[in-house]
């Protein structure tokens, strides 16, 4: 146990598995639900790593994605040129592949990249997880199909309410967990003024 009064954090696993949701309809759409996907993950010896697969691949399946995973490679660098490499090698290995989750959001831009550069833009549907600015632009116009986003800006106003209410002689509850926002295309506008405030800090 450590000695802490409350300890606010994301979700990661119902995150990912809204994901891989969203990420399968978008492939039944297209009639690609069989295909192959790949993964370019965050550490899988850290937790958060491991619920974002683990609740992604059980997302797809709850979505109807029949696809095996085809590859899964791991982040050391966490740059959008490692993620770049990733992905011209997943494309290579695997023609068929159709969908790619990049586990974190200054990556995926690499791997937008390199599905533009390997003329496969279109043909491969891209999820990602946590967001900057230039995800909006990239939802509306379907580039990219989702984004599992984390709203750290809710996080630290939680863990600043529940430290109050404890010097204020309260009990916070000991674990408060925050939702990801499974941002699409679809609901973007919705989101957009949450966001804004929750995951940009009113950056854009």
């Amino acid at each position: 146990e450590g000695d802490y009064v409350s300890f606010a954090s994301s979700d990661n696993h119902a995150g990912a598995h809204d994901v891989g949701k969203a990420l399968a309809a978008a492939l039944k759409e297209k009639g690609w639900q069989a295909a192959p996907f790949g993964i370019s993950a965050i550490s899988q010896a850290r937790k958060n790593g491991q619920a974002r697969t683990k609740g992604f691949v059980e997302g797809m399946k709850a979505g109807g994605a029949t696809g095996k995973q085809a590859s899964l490679q791991q982040m050391q660098a966490y740059t959008s040129e490692e993620t770049f490499r990733f992905t011209q090698d997943m494309l290579a290995a695997h023609p068929d592949m159709r969908a790619l989750f990049v586990q974190t959001d200054q990556p995926t831009i690499g791997a937008l990249r390199a599905i533009k550069s390997a003329r496969r833009k279109g043909q491969v549907l891209v999820a990602a997880f946590d967001g900057v600015p230039e995800f909006v632009e990239l939802l509306r116009s379907g580039e990219l199909v989702v984004s599992g986003m984390q709203q750290p800006h809710l996080i630290g106003t939680r863990a600043a309410e529940a430290l109050f209410a404890s010097l204020a002689g309260k009990t916070p509850e000991r674990q408060i967990t925050v939702p990801i926002l499974a941002v699409t295309g679809k609901n973007i506008e919705q989101l957009l003024p949450t966001i804004k405030q929750t995951v940009f800090a009113n950056e854009i």
